[in-house]
């Protein structure tokens, strides 16, 4: 049985601090890393202006999926690493997806930034279940209130 205070949050509170959270997150590496990266190794296949329909609709599924196979786990858990572990796997497999899949058909498409992509869809989507996974903890933990003791088993 679990615990009352291993109880994760309500779906939606979770999706809105994940989703917060990996706008924050991957906002700040694409205007840091990857427009410049992309625009130095792939100049061609860079828009003036993004799809926006798209884009949104990939953060939208994304986090969702985050939220269901990382972050809520983690909170069930009481564990930071539990999310961020199958965060990474998640951001691994997702970006993964995308980065090999336009190295094998797009002419043009750079290897460095395939990797890079690889690479940061892993530590994305860790350091989103992490801290997502963190915060929902701690707002469980404040509403609850200290784990009572229960027996030496536990």
């Amino acid at each position: 049985m679990t615990p009352p205070d291993a109880a994760p949050s309500p779906w939606p509170s979770s999706y809105a601090v994940t989703l917060a959270v990996f706008v924050l997150v991957d906002g700040l590496w694409i205007a840091l890393v990857a427009t410049r990266l992309y625009e130095a190794e792939m100049p061609q296949l860079v828009r003036d202006q993004p799809q926006w329909v798209p884009a949104v609709v990939f953060y939208l599924l994304f986090v969702a999926a985050l939220v269901h196979l990382a972050v809520r786990p983690g909170v069930a858990r009481r564990s930071v690493r539990h999310g961020a572990t199958q965060g990474a796997v998640l951001g691994l497999t997702a970006y993964a997806t995308y980065a090999l899949t336009n190295l094998a058909v797009i002419d043009g498409f750079a290897t460095a930034a395939a990797l890079a992509d690889l690479a940061w869809g892993g530590v994305l989507g860790a350091s989103v279940a992490a801290l997502a996974t963190a915060v929902l903890s701690a707002r469980a933990r404040r509403q609850v209130g200290p784990r009572r003791h229960r027996d030496a088993r536990n």
